[in-house]
């Protein structure tokens, strides 16, 4: 049981996963930052013209998309990194 325990201590792959998960909560947490002044910019465009820019739709979906696969990411449900290490495409 010992030995079992201190394996899992000893892993790297371990220790690599909390660096990766640490880096990946402070791109979500500067990322909601981001989000905040994309609505406001959209909140003025919509009232300014009546709807919202499409550019900006595109890249909050992409955005939004990034966020939840960093949450998939660092809850365990999944053992794939986000953007960079796949595609920001292929996250959908």
């Amino acid at each position: 049981m010992e030995q079992e325990l201190k394996a899992r201590f000893t892993t790297a792959d371990r220790w690599f996963r909390l660096i990766f998960m640490a880096i990946y909560l402070i791109v979500l947490y500067v990322a909601q930052f981001i989000i905040w002044a994309l609505t406001a910019i959209q909140f003025i465009f919509a009232l300014l013209t009546g709807h919202p820019n499409q550019n900006l739709l595109n890249f909050t979906r992409g955005l939004n998309n990034f966020c939840y696969h960093i949450l998939q990411y660092v809850t365990y449900n999944t053992n794939d990194k986000p953007f960079p290490f796949s595609n920001w495409t292929s996250q959908e």
